[in-house]
């Protein structure tokens, strides 16, 4: 949590501007998302344990109503209450929101991705594309792990082509100013992360122990 707040706070008084995933203190890495936002925060509030959490909380609480969204578009009302309710007796956002660890924002940015495209692909329209695009590209910018969600959205994608072809095929200039969205947004995130192949995600990923070891078992 101290890491959290003091990475925040240095960009408020230290003028302190990073934009990829950073270390905060001795050796706490953090993305961009949870630390600026978090010092808009203290804009407002006193920087108190308690405040960093409610934070925390906030956030977790404003992803429910984009789960809901989402699963109410692919399978009604019913079962949109049903996911909702599971996931939120599972505790993961209490869990995530007391630790103040920024996981807890990545179902925000999962979900708004989700339900803006699958509204905009019912309703043809151009905004919930480009800001579906946005945030898909955002969610990069809060937790490492978020990466795997880079392959939910075409999997996704896949099946919305299988079921409903022709409202894809229809919307497909607006797919691609999804894509130019998420391109720019993602830039500024993935040229150090290419840049640096051995930082933070070569630490985790399994293709730096597979070229380490020279196997793939």
């Amino acid at each position: 949590m101290g890491f959290q707040s003091y990475g925040a706070l240095k960009i408020l008084h230290e003028h302190w501007r990073p934009w990829e995933i950073t270390t905060v203190g001795p050796s706490f890495p953090s993305a961009p998302i949870p630390i600026y936002v978090g010092a808009i925060w203290f804009m407002f509030f006193k920087n108190t344990q308690f405040n960093l959490n409610l934070f925390y909380v906030l956030w977790g609480l404003a992803s429910f109503p984009l789960i809901y969204w989402t699963f109410r578009q692919l399978s009604g009302p019913r079962v949109a209450l049903l996911s909702l309710f599971i996931l939120a007796v599972m505790r993961w956002n209490i869990t995530f929101a007391r630790n103040s660890f920024p996981p807890s924002l990545i179902p925000f940015f999962m979900f708004g991705t989700l339900a803006l495209l699958l509204h905009g692909l019912r309703t043809r329209k151009r905004w919930p594309f480009a800001i579906s695009g946005f945030l898909f590209a955002a969610g990069l910018y809060t937790y490492q792990s978020y990466a795997l969600f880079l392959f939910v959205v075409p999997i996704c994608g896949l099946y919305e082509c299988a079921t409903r072809w022709k409202e894809v095929k229809t919307n497909a200039k607006m797919l691609v100013l999804f894509s130019l969205v998420f391109a720019v947004t993602s830039s500024f995130y993935v040229y150090p992360m290419l840049k640096a192949p051995n930082g933070r995600f070569g630490e985790h990923s399994i293709f730096a122990r597979v070229k380490q070891q020279h196997s793939i078992q």
